[in-house]
């Protein structure tokens, strides 16, 4: 997942998870103004390892590192060649 900071609302510092349930699949902390990239993970039962179910909604959301305040965040997903 790629987040562009167009509008400069994300801070040094501030984090964004993404998540499956409760599960967390994902997070990144902000370290400049630009584009934050996260990666996340698909669960493995066979080892154990936890992740995302594919099928299941995801949710993704942005900790205030100034405020301590957390809040969900709306995505459009693009998918495709070249993306």
């Amino acid at each position: 997942m790629e987040i562009q900071n167009t509008q400069d609302w994300l801070k040094v510092g501030d984090e964004i998870g993404i998540f499956d349930g409760s599960q967390v699949a994902g997070s990144a902390v902000v370290t400049d103004h630009d584009v934050l990239d996260i990666v996340t993970w698909r669960v493995d039962g066979e080892h154990g390892l936890p992740g995302y179910t594919p099928g299941n909604p995801m949710r993704i959301m942005h900790w205030s590192k100034g405020t301590g305040d957390t809040e969900p965040l709306d995505a459009d997903f693009i998918n495709g060649a070249g993306v």
